[in-house]
């Protein structure tokens, strides 16, 4: 029967009075005129209490609470912020019966509430949030020491509230009459707790959180740390009854209840159990059972990726199945006391797990007992005294498990199908890694009809591990992938069937053969194929062109694979797009093509290609949704692809289009985009079919051959783009530098002696661990793996202009899922062999595990992405930019992060370490040095990893000079920063009509379209011919009003002055044409540069003005600056970001522009 608690009625008739009385005083109140900072301490503020600050509160406003004990109890107000000046400093206490702190009915944003100790004896519980739209978030808080008596000691979540409860410590908190929830009840609600610690709470059932919800609710809990909570019934840290939930990547340790000592999960509870590690927790008491979970009374979750070891109980010490049916994928389940998985009177799916105990005897892998008919299948049980024990009555269906080195392997039941007994050859299961090694009888041995879809790293099932053509999945938790094979160092002739991968992309090794345009329904007889940019979307109203010359690939070969890949720098209104790809049947010719005609004399069948019957075909290749700008978008164009190179089909292209519904359009970068590595490409892979061998060329495409390093005369033929062998010519660099020749090197660990690679990966479920010695480096899944490479190159000139810059990484295998990867500098000190999940090295931690703080260990943004197109290719990433900075030092070479956006892909590369030379991670590094005599660069090895010193702050002058045609030059303007001081900012605020903002040390985006913000960098020390390759801005947001905006750059159109302008005028005696620079044609642009949704405070964001500074530096437009406004009137959050004059100089607004003089 569900466990609900029953909520006092006098206090509930309180309760809601209380809560009137708040509305009708904040609706009878007048607003003030803009957002404020109320301050609260015992004596010399604002105010002297909480409550009566927050009375005077708005959303947007941050009540500040100074050092100090508060006794009193709070009501949080909509998009109002309570800031503490940190739990250690601040205490608030209350009397009983009320909470300390109670919600409120949050239609829209979100109250926060951070940094304090709450202490309270309450009958209700410290923190009390019980209405259907609350969205509170409590964070970086300690609830601590409080008792409840119905409710929940520490914080009740009730009746559809959605709070976030976050980054907490909550301990020694108990309920004494309730049914459960030491620390936190949650009671037909979904909150998400992420990331708390939780120490020596107790309940009767749930010592720390327990969760009655029914299923209209999912509670998320995870990231949490469980450590000592008690509970005398069920769910010594966490009790689910009747729920669906999200448990996952907790640590549940020294948990004691009578069942389900750290997890319970009873009475039909549904849902994900994952990723957690359940260690030395202890059930004891009458009919105790259950150390780790219990899982009982119809209950169907799934327990997946769990570590469940070393806990005690009479009755399965891991796992107690009692009348359940749950379903158990690799898991690892070890050196439990009694059994490690007990089954009674139940039908569990028990498939890929490993149980292993304690050798030599351990206790019983598997104990069936009564009416249980389980399937256990794909499992390793090794060193256990019983590996499956039946008590006579069970029926289980036994298949495909391996069960080895166990006093007995079964008793009380049969074998079953294809049972084995071999050496399992795991990596180190002695230290809990249950890999499969090269050569395992596990691999391919498994039943398909049993595994399940993904292993424990994220890779597909099933995978192709012993290479003889079948793919089966393997048994055990790992699906073993196989390496790739060694490359032969010299150019052999392919055979026939050989695969062959080629990108084709404008002005890469010399390929001529991309062209573009776009339709423009709005300028329907002007062509654009000059243009940088294309444009898609408006309801028809923009239909880019596209055509690639194939010549380049066999005229005979079988292509299996066609992706023309976009890059969507920006888009307009915030809104996405599904869009096509449709074959043109028409002759055509890009740079006369336009909306009314296909080529000069010859019209579209109808306007902009709309005749399917002689413009182009009626349905696409292929469709894709786009999910935001600064993206890669892929579509398959594999059966064109096919047509246009033998012929049968006449290649004139592909025209995109997207739906009338579709009210929103994407910039996708041209051929002519001076970005060349986001001009559009078509990569195109074959199957050769004679003995013709390829001629290899070096190119960025996944088969790169590593070039040999030359000198190379400016303005010298490239080679035409073909086919890539697999061969690795050997680096030499000429010894002979002539002033401006440019000199390539490949750096390669092993390669001509070098030494100076070094990598390492972080794996968020084994936070303490470093991979530096390991093969392979792992990416991806749900962001749980990232990889980090350094490269020492102390061999480069410091004087040297890097010209192009990319590291190159083999991937040996995959998850069958493919994955968008960037490489992000680092900007934290790190030691490659120390560093983790937790830590960059031995005594320092990340500002956010897994180097997640874009603030203080990598930038917010990637150098440069690529999208992985399958297993065992070359992947290259252009880290041009802050290679320039390691050599100069400018930068410290703190190496790269690579990491992937949140998807269930994973790949895995060869590391450094990896067995064949040519496989290890690359740096193609090419450059010049100014005239002189000049030191010829050697490849040396070098020493171990580099010593633990401080990371210098990169800076940059904001005027810098370089020899003509040495190469781009990258500039960071900031205010105060080497004495640049050409930066102003201001905001404008619609109540505030008047007042100019600028010397205030933050402006603020949002509430409604009341706030915007307008900003100005001085660009006269770029010179005005140069061609800007890159520009953006980057702004510190200090604080939010607790949640998110989207926010679009705007170019300024009318004469400003941002220490005069107000929402009413741009400058004394100027007024804009529309209040608020609302006007399209006089006061700003229409379109937006560029478009950011934030994520939260305390971060950089970036916007991509490169477009806007070629105009204002090539003098096309007048530099006004740009404003920076939402586009919503509803969105009632804002940001508060840091201005030109902010106090601390490193959070003042960036332009950081790179050019060609």
């Amino acid at each position: 029967m569900l466990k609900k608690p029953i909520f006092s009625r006098g206090l509930t008739a309180i309760l809601v009075f209380a809560a009137l009385v708040v509305a009708l005083v904040l609706l009878t109140r007048p607003l003030s005129a803009r957002a404020n900072t109320l301050t609260v301490c015992p004596s010399g503020c604002q105010f002297t209490s909480i409550e009566a600050a927050l009375s005077q509160s708005q959303p947007g406003d941050t009540v500040s609470v100074g050092p100090g004990l508060y006794h009193e109890h709070i009501w949080l107000r909509g998009g109002v912020r309570v800031q503490g000046a940190g739990a250690d400093k601040v205490t608030l206490t209350c009397d009983s019966p009320w909470p300390a702190v109670l919600g409120y009915p949050q239609e829209t944003a979100g109250a926060v509430i951070d940094g304090f100790t709450v202490v309270c004896d309450s009958p209700n519980s410290a923190l009390h949030f019980d209405y259907p739209h609350e969205k509170e978030t409590v964070s970086n808080c300690v609830v601590k020491n409080s008792t409840g008596q119905w409710h929940s000691g520490g914080i009740y979540i009730a009746f559809g509230a959605t709070p976030t409860i976050i980054s907490n410590t909550l301990m020694g908190n108990a309920l004494t009459d309730g049914a459960g929830g030491g620390a936190i009840l949650v009671d037909n609600a979904a909150p998400l707790i992420r990331g708390n610690t939780f120490i020596s709470n107790t309940a009767k059932s749930g010592g720390a959180i327990a969760v009655y919800n029914g299923i209209t609710y999912t509670a998320t809990i995870e990231d949490n740390t469980f450590i000592g909570n008690t509970a005398p019934v069920r769910g010594g840290a966490i009790h689910v009854e009747g729920s669906n939930v999200v448990i996952r990547n907790n640590r549940i340790y020294s948990s004691t209840a009578t069942s389900g000592a750290g997890l319970a999960l009873d009475t039909g509870t549904t849902g994900v159990v994952e990723f957690n590690d359940i260690a030395f927790n202890t059930a004891s008491g009458a009919g105790a059972a259950g150390g780790g979970i219990s899982v009982a009374s119809g209950s169907s979750p799934v327990l997946n990726g769990n570590t469940v070891r070393r806990n005690t109980a009479p009755a399965g010490g891991g796992i107690h199945i009692l009348n359940a049916a749950p379903r158990l994928t690799n898991n690892a389940i070890k050196e439990n006391a009694q059994a490690e998985v007990l089954v009674v009177n139940s039908s569990p799916v028990i498939v890929n797990n490993v149980i292993w105990g304690i050798p030599p005897g351990g206790v019983i892998g598997f104990e069936l007992q009564g009416s249980s008919s389980p399937i256990i299948a794909n499992n390793i049980i090794a060193y256990e005294a019983i590996g499956v024990r039946g008590d006579g009555t069970a029926s289980p269906t036994l298949r495909y498990n391996n069960l080895w080195i166990n006093t007995a392997n079964y008793s009380g039941v049969a074998a079953g199908t294809n049972s084995l007994a071999l050496n399992p050859m795991l990596r180190d299961a002695a230290g809990g890694d249950y890999h499969l090694l090269s050569g395992s009888p596990m691999i391919d041995a498994g039943n398909p009809a049993d595994a399940p879809a993904f292993d424990i790293d994220g890779d597909a099932r099933p995978i192709d591990g012993d290479g003889d053509g079948i793919a089966r999945p393997d048994i055990g938790l790992d699906e073993f992938t196989l390496a790739p094979p060694t490359p032969t160092p010299t150019q052999t002739p392919l055979p026939p069937g050989s695969f062959v991968t080629v990108t084709l992309q404008y002005g890469v090794n010399g390929y001529q053969g991309a062209e573009d345009t776009y339709m423009d329904n709005y300028n329907a007889t002007t062509n654009f194929c000059t243009a940088s940019q294309l444009k898609v979307g408006l309801r028809w109203s923009y239909q880019p062109i596209l055509r690639f010359d194939l010549s380049p690939i066999p005229a005979d070969a079988l292509i299996t694979r066609a992706s023309l890949d976009l890059y969507m720098p920006a888009w307009s209104a915030a809104s996405e797009i599904t869009m096509g790809a449709y074959y043109i049947s028409r002759t055509m010719s890009i740079c006369e093509a336009t909306w009314k005609q296909a080529r000069s004399g010859n019209p579209w069948g109808g306007d902009g290609a709309v005749n399917t019957a002689t413009d182009r075909r009626p349905s696409p290749e292929s469709t894709v949704t786009t999910t935001g700008p600064r993206k890669w978008y892929s579509l398959d164009l594999t059966a064109l692809a096919r047509g246009w190179r033998s012929g049968q089909l006449a290649n004139n292209g592909v025209v995109l289009r997207t739906s009338y519904e579709n009210v929103g359009y994407f910039y996708i970068q041209a051929a002519e985009s001076p970005s060349i590595n986001e001009r559009p490409r078509l990569v195109v892979s074959y199957r050769t079919a004679s003995l013709e061998t390829p001629t290899p060329t070096p190119t960025r495409t996944a088969t790169t051959v590593t070039p040999t390093p030359t000198q190379t005369t400016p303005g010298a033929p490239s080679p035409t783009p073909t086919s890539t062998a697999t061969a690795v010519p050997t680096a030499t660099p000429t010894p002979t530098l002539p002033s401006g020749a440019e000199t390539t090197v490949t750096l390669q660990q092993g390669l001509d002696g070098y030494t100076g690679a070094e990598d390492s990966h972080v794996f968020q479920y084994m936070p303490d661990t470093n991979y530096c010695d390991s093969d392979p480096l792992k990416v991806g899944y749900k962001q749980q793996y990232a990889s980090l490479l350094r490269f020492d190159l102390s061999a480069i000139p410091s004087n040297a202009t890097v010209t192009r810059a990319e590291l190159q990484l083999y991937a040996t295998g995959w998850g069958g899922t493919d994955i968008s990867l960037g490489a992000y500098y680092i900007t934290r000190t790190v030691s490659m062999c120390q560093l983790t999940w937790n830590r960059s090295r031995s005594r320092e931690a990340w500002g956010q595990a897994g180097a997640r703080n874009t603030l203080t260990d990598r930038r917010p943004a990637p150098e440069s992405t690529v999208l992985t197109r399958g297993a065992r290719a070359w992947y290259g990433l252009d880290l041009t930019a802050v290679a320039q900075g390691w050599v100069n030092g400018s930068l410290a070479n703190n190496g790269v992060l690579i990491d992937s956006a949140y998807t269930v892909g994973s790949f895995y590369f060869a590391s450094a370490h990896y067995g064949t030379v040519a496989y290890r991670p690359r740096l193609v590094l090419t450059y010049r040095v100014p005239p002189g005599p000049t030191q010829t660069p050697t490849l040396t090895p070098t020493g171990a990893a580099p010593a633990d010193t401080p990371t210098p702050t990169p800076t940059a002058t904001a005027t810098l000079t370089r020899t003509p045609g040495a190469g781009p030059v990258t500039i960071t303007l900031q205010q105060g920063v080497n004495g640049y001081s050409g930066s102003g900012a201001t905001q404008v605020d619609r109540y505030d009509p008047t007042t100019n903002f600028c010397s205030m040390d933050t402006f603020r985006v949002g509430y409604k379209q009341r706030y915007g913000a307008l900003l100005r960098f001085d660009l006269s020390s770029i010179p005005s011919g140069a061609t800007i390759t890159r520009a953006t801005v980057r702004l510190y947001s200090t604080a939010w009003g607790g949640a998110d905006i989207t926010a679009g750059a705007f170019a300024i159109l009318r004469d400003l002055n941002v220490c005069q302008a107000t929402w009413n005028q741009a400058r004394a005696g100027s007024p804009w044409g529309v209040p608020g620079a609302g006007d399209p044609a006089t006061d700003r642009r229409a379109d937006a540069e560029s478009v950011v949704t934030t994520a939260g405070p305390r971060q950089y964001y970036e916007w991509d003005l490169t477009r806007l500074v070629q105009e204002w530096v090539g003098g096309t437009l007048v530099n006004n600056g740009w404003m920076l406004s939402t586009f919503s009137p509803i969105q009632n959050s804002m940001m508060y970001f840091a201005n030109v004059n902010n106090a601390t100089i490193s959070m003042r607004p960036q332009m950081i522009v790179t050019y060609n003089p």
